[in-house]
């Protein structure tokens, strides 16, 4: 088990294998968590705040919790856990209260994200 470790927030299955991919290949040291929606990213860090070193979201989410909730959520009560926002373009891109670590645009370039995920 590794002691670096990553969460993946995307409705999209493609992107979050295509991020799955790049980050085994370039960090074989970092565990993937798996891919879930926002609602069950935020009840995962209740139960292990500890477990994730770094959220990356898909802001292409849908559902009960936007992006920016589980941003500042997360934020708020564990802010040592890094967070990374994949988005289309800067263009309307709205944070809450908090601001992200990290933003990366779509289209996501291996080069770039291996980049971001060796600061941490």
């Amino acid at each position: 088990m590794s002691d670096k470790k990553v969460l993946i927030v995307s409705r999209m299955k493609t992107v979050a294998f295509f991020l799955k991919r790049i980050i085994n290949s370039f960090n074989p040291a970092w565990e993937v968590l798996g891919f879930i929606g926002a609602a069950d990213a935020w009840e995962e860090a209740k139960k292990e705040p500890g477990k994730a070193f770094l959220i990356i979201c898909d802001i292409d989410l849908s559902g009960e919790m936007a992006y920016f909730e589980l941003l500042d959520k997360i934020k708020e009560s564990f802010p040592q856990i890094k967070f990374l926002v994949v988005a289309n373009s800067y263009e309307g891109l709205t944070f809450g209260k908090k601001k992200p670590d990290f933003v990366i645009l779509k289209p996501v370039y291996e080069e770039n994200l291996n980049q971001i995920i060796k600061t941490i």
